[in-house]
């Protein structure tokens, strides 16, 4: 990123973007305790917290880049 591109959006969204990814990781763990209250992740069967990890970086992963890609359009109308 040159300094030509830098802007007080791009300084903003990044610690949005990271608690939207950190958020996005942990949804699949918060809804389903929000589903099934005696929910316990840690003595879950390994294969189902493997399965969750993975959605999990996948989530996240799409949420990184879809913040980006808005902030991006927003850094670009200005």
């Amino acid at each position: 990123m040159s300094s030509k591109e830098f802007s007080f959006i791009r300084l903003i969204a990044l610690p949005i973007r990271i608690a939207i990814s950190l958020l996005a990781f942990f949804a699949l763990p918060i809804f389903a305790l929000w589903i099934n209250p005696g929910f316990d992740a840690s003595s879950e069967d390994p294969i189902a917290r493997v399965c969750m990890i993975i959605i999990g970086a996948g989530l996240s992963f799409a949420a990184w880049r879809t913040t980006g890609s808005i902030a991006e359009r927003i850094c670009a109308t200005y």
